[in-house]
């Protein structure tokens, strides 16, 4: 068996296999050559390399049988950091990394980002949403709730809606209109 470094030139999904040109063999291609991955029965982990991209090969001594490896990173391909962090940084720009000095998950999406699931259970000391908010269903806020704009209840607002029937004294207003 030798090590060998290739690019991807051909691609095929199911099952997940590479061909690479091979620059030191004389831009050989290599043979098709299946994907190791962390995970692939029940659980799946699925993340392709891209054609072009550099990945590593065990090619037996014949040439005609190889395992694809992984990518590996270089001088024109480097690590998405300088640091001990997981990241991982998709092809739209979309990056989720796990700082570890700081303890600190962060997601940055380009696009939308949904949750799916039963119940959902954020617990914080603190949390800061910048932006709109809509609400569809049941919410329960343990805590104070400081909203620097407005809030739209029933299409309401709360900010600007008038009551009717106010009196002075120790009268009270009636629901909004």
């Amino acid at each position: 068996m030798e090590l060998v470094f290739g690019l991807v030139h051909h691609i095929e999904y199911a099952p997940l296999r590479i061909q690479a040109i091979l620059p030191d063999k004389d831009d050989m291609l290599s043979p098709f050559a299946l994907v190791i991955t962390p995970r692939s029965q029940n659980a799946k982990h699925f993340d392709p390399p891209v054609k072009g991209e550099q990945v590593a090969l065990l090619l037996t001594d014949d040439g005609e049988t190889a395992i694809c490896l992984g990518s590996v990173f270089s001088d024109t391909d480097n690590a998405p950091t300088n640091r001990h962090q997981f990241a991982k940084v998709f092809d739209d720009g979309t990056e989720l990394t796990y700082d570890n000095d700081s303890h600190t998950l962060t997601v940055n999406a380009i696009g939308t980002i949904n949750i799916i699931c039963q119940n959902a259970n954020i617990t914080a000391d603190k949390t800061t949403i910048d932006g709109a908010v809509e609400i569809n269903g049941d919410t329960t806020i343990n805590g104070t709730a400081t909203i620097s704009k407005d809030a739209i209840i029933g299409g309401r607002s709360f900010k600007t809606h008038k009551h009717s029937g106010v009196r002075g004294g120790n009268g009270s207003t009636t629901p909004p209109v």
